[in-house]
């Protein structure tokens, strides 16, 4: 009876394991293409693609991922994930993208564009896709980003809610320059209560000339470069009659966006006294306090 009792049936080779299929291989999840996230701290360029459930776009979020792409050629063999220079080719693809989602050029709003890389953890478990996430920003410079809620999606077109638009030149007491590094910039501002500043566009850098670090580097290319462009928005033709009448402001991106190739800086009129308490876009130079 005890010989019978552990025989086995008809059929049963004993072996537990050689019909189980194997498990498969552990997979970094690709992110959503369009999803919105909150930050446990301001935003750190290391920590943002540590991976976080999506939040409700209506609700408060920091960061809204508008396109997800994936890393080819020598960025994806390589050890590690790509940074700095070798970013480029991602934020020149994300580019289309933002402007898609937004109506226009990132750079005309208050927002930055930033490409994701996985964490290193991940890269190593064969992750290669990227990220192309836009933060809202009060101010032109590396600012921690706002608190925000609704998606930015058409947000620079229509009535557009996230230009750039007006504001006051901040920090300046004693003749202290902006410097883009320590966070001083342009506060936003209504264009119909009194302001010192207003935006008029992108300027680009002419190839060969660095891209400056500090709004004090942007300084002796700001006055070639935005010229043409502030008296493009005035539409007046005469950049020189602009002298005496109103200032130039020109703020770089940034060096982490110089990296990446880009050639534009932020260009703002100036006015000599915050007595503006409308925009001057299309005004000539009629109106335009002097000094």
């Amino acid at each position: 009876m005890a010989l019978t009792a552990c025989a086995r049936p008809a059929g049963v080779d004993g072996d537990l394991t050689n019909n189980w299929p194997a498990f498969p291989a552990a997979e970094v999840p690709l992110p959503a293409e369009h999803a919105c996230y909150w930050l446990t701290s301001v935003y750190d360029p290391t920590t943002i693609g540590v991976p976080r459930q999506p939040v409700d776009c209506v609700k408060e979020h920091m960061v809204e991922t508008v396109h997800v792409g994936r890393f080819t050629g020598a960025e994806a063999a390589a050890g590690a994930p790509p940074a700095g220079a070798a970013l480029r080719g991602a934020y020149e693809e994300c580019l289309p993208h933002a402007r898609e989602f937004l109506g226009d050029d990132w750079r005309t709003g208050r927002l930055r564009l930033v490409v994701t890389p996985p964490q290193p953890a991940h890269w190593a478990a064969g992750a290669r896709w990227y990220r192309c996430d836009l933060i809202t920003a009060g101010a032109p410079g590396p600012i921690p980003p706002y608190i925000v809620t609704g998606s930015a999606r058409g947000g620079l077109a229509g009535s557009r809610p996230d230009e750039i638009g007006c504001g006051d030149v901040a920090d300046l007491t004693g003749g202290t320059a902006i410097t883009n590094d320590v966070h001083k910039g342009v506060t936003r501002a209504d264009c119909t209560v009194q302001h010192d500043a207003e935006f008029t566009g992108i300027a680009t850098i002419p190839d060969g000339i660095p891209y400056p670090a500090t709004e004090a580097g942007a300084e002796a290319v700001a006055a070639k470069a935005c010229r043409p462009v502030n008296a493009a928005f005035l539409g007046t033709s005469d950049a020189g009659a602009m002298h005496n009448r109103v200032d130039l402001l020109g703020i770089p991106l940034g060096t982490e966006y110089g990296v990446l190739g880009e050639r534009g800086i932020w260009c703002f009129l100036w006015f000599y006294a915050p007595g503006v308490t409308r925009s001057m876009k299309g005004g000539g130079l009629v109106g335009l306090p002097t000094q």
